[in-house]
């Protein structure tokens, strides 16, 4: 892969894990317009570099809720704990489902039209939740059925066009979050599920290797 394209793939990923576009729409679009497909190895790397980001940019929220699991360990209530369990909580049933969809849903969603047609309705759900919602509500108040709710809209990213960003945040701004808590919320969500995904695209490199050396 020419260095050019693998440039050109990288920006994207790291746009389509922020925008409301989703990295399918990219990948489409990208095909149809170049003929380029992409690496399952340049896939991976792309995201580790994601999941980097959030990490990075979100290491407070990391370290309180490690420093609060030991807390709890000495027998203490922390509300770093409570964070991190309920993530834990919420990526357990969103896994599963994308398991089953990405089995069994997922490749018969291929038509350029319907990728541009999901985008769209994508980010206008975004806009309009966005505008119409009220804003009360800061990830302290979190609660288990919220965490679950918005970590299941992490599925939608499986549909090539849907954003895990903008599905997720959708459901947090409906659910009356701030807006700046709605991002914290849905990135923080997004770690565990990042792991899962890194996981599969780097076992699809390994067999892609595998079959053409």
């Amino acid at each position: 892969m020419a260095l050019t394209q693998v440039i050109v793939f990288a920006v994207l990923q790291g746009l389509a894990a922020i925008f409301p576009i989703g990295a399918g729409a990219n990948a489409a679009v990208l095909r149809w317009a170049t003929g380029w497909e992409a690496d399952p190895a340049l896939m991976a790397a792309g995201q580790v570099g994601v999941l980097l980001a959030v990490v990075t940019f979100f290491w407070r929220d990391i370290f309180s809720m490690v420093h609060g699991l030991w807390r709890t360990a000495k027998g203490k209530r922390d509300p770093g704990a409570r964070l991190a369990f309920q993530l834990v909580v919420a990526s357990i049933p969103a896994l599963a489902l994308a398991f089953v969809a990405d089995h069994y849903i997922v490749d018969q969603l291929s038509s350029l039209r319907l990728v541009g047609w999901i985008s769209v309705g994508a980010g206008v759900l975004l806009l309009f939740f966005d505008r119409m919602s009220m804003t009360v509500k800061r990830l302290e108040h979190a609660t288990y059925i919220d965490t679950v709710l918005v970590g299941l809209c992490q599925v939608l990213a499986l549909l090539p066009g849907a954003s895990r960003a903008s599905s997720t945040m959708t459901m947090a701004r409906l659910l009356g979050y701030e807006r700046d808590q709605a991002v914290r919320l849905s990135m923080l969500l997004a770690i565990p599920f990042l792991i899962a995904v890194l996981e599969k695209e780097l076992w699809a490199a390994n067999m892609h290797f595998n079959t053409t050396r």
